[in-house]
């Protein structure tokens, strides 16, 4: 029986309170996305000057997308990025700014 061709996820990771609360895990996990195919992001509601704190790890693996408090769907929108899969744990600022 054949199986079924992979399609691939983009991924949107937050950064603060998601990505920070267990580093090692969730750079295996990027890591892990891109060896079978698929995209992460770093979508941030951090503004661009906010992140030069971001782990450097991370950078390497990812693009980062800081927001500057607009809705982050919106916003990757305007940047012709379609996320398929949301990692946050304040899902509200996915739909909503400041």
């Amino acid at each position: 029986m054949a199986s079924e061709p992979m399609i691939p996820t983009t991924f949107s990771l937050d950064y603060d309170n998601t990505y920070t609360r267990h580093p090692e895990f969730w750079l295996k996990f990027v890591e892990d996305a891109h060896e079978h195919g698929h995209k992460v992001y770093c979508v941030t509601f951090r503004h661009d000057y906010e992140c030069d704190d971001i782990d450097p790890r991370l950078k390497q693996l990812v693009q980062i997308v800081p927001t500057g408090r607009q809705a982050k769907r919106k916003f990757v929108r305007m940047k012709n990025i379609d996320i398929h899969v949301w990692i946050d744990d304040q899902p509200d600022y996915i739909v909503q700014g400041l």
